[in-house]
């Protein structure tokens, strides 16, 4: 028996019919690395909404496509990133 969800790690069992009455199949969420750093230090970090406050600033996010902004006073960047489960992204901003 296969298991798939976006956003999760492939679930695999074995099971014997009509032995096994009660199947259980445990999804793991694919969760990536972002590091978001800037110059000078202290930049203010949202993700999705969500303050994550001044970088630099590590977060562990489910994969998939996340709206990321950093923000200096009047200086802002907003992008789109793709995070791969169980992978590592860096973003650095230099003002």
């Amino acid at each position: 028996l296969v298991a798939e969800l976006a956003g999760y790690t492939l679930a695999r069992k074995i099971i014997q019919v009509p032995v096994d009455g009660n199947v259980f199949l445990p999804l793991v969420r694919t969760v990536g690395v972002l590091l978001v750093s800037s110059e000078p230090s202290g930049s203010q970090v949202t993700v999705d909404g969500k303050d994550y406050g001044p970088a630099p600033v590590t977060l562990h996010l489910p994969a998939g496509s996340h709206h990321l902004t950093i923000s200096d006073g009047d200086r802002r960047h907003d992008e789109t990133i793709e995070i791969d489960g169980e992978g590592v992204h860096t973003r650095t901003f230099r003002w």
